[in-house]
């Protein structure tokens, strides 16, 4: 089955409820609930760009500190490498194949929310998204950046 066939059989208003439990940080759930209304709008308006190469695979997994999280993650019919799809195009991500075993193992609008909150890491529309992902294109790293940082640096 298609993302975009997942997302379409999916109860809006549960699918919501689950992206709405993913924003914990979220300083005002009514705002946040609006703009994510408009954002299913704008992406089930959308026609993908079917792909048999991608799949989307969801697993639940454990943070360092113990947090239970759902995991998703894209993997190339070529490759055995996982990949994260926060940066691709959202018409790419409707016409990929969501993995039997995810659509099995979990409930659809769980999965969903967990896919839109990862293509909506860096915003709600995909021009904000691809204006990021060209700033960093375009931008100038010494050797300095491309260190990681040590100790408590890293909090």
């Amino acid at each position: 089955m298609y993302f975009y066939e997942v997302l379409q059989t999916c109860d809006e208003k549960l699918l919501t409820e689950e992206f709405l439990k993913l924003c914990t940080n979220s300083p005002d759930l009514h705002r946040t609930r609006e703009i994510f209304t408009e954002f299913l709008k704008n992406i089930s308006s959308l026609a993908p760009e079917f792909s048999d190469e991608w799949t989307i695979f969801m697993t639940p997994e454990q943070d360092i500190d113990g947090q239970n999280y759902f995991h998703v993650y894209a993997r190339n019919a070529h490759d055995l490498e996982n990949f994260s799809f926060m940066i691709t195009p959202w018409k790419e991500v409707l016409g990929w194949i969501v993995s039997p075993e995810s659509l099995s193992s979990f409930d659809k609008e769980v999965l969903t929310a967990a896919v839109l909150w990862e293509i909506t890491w860096f915003g709600y529309d995909e021009e904000t998204i691809q204006e990021r992902v060209k700033s960093w294109e375009n931008a100038e790293f010494t050797e300095h950046d491309l260190i990681e940082p040590e100790g408590d640096e890293c909090l």
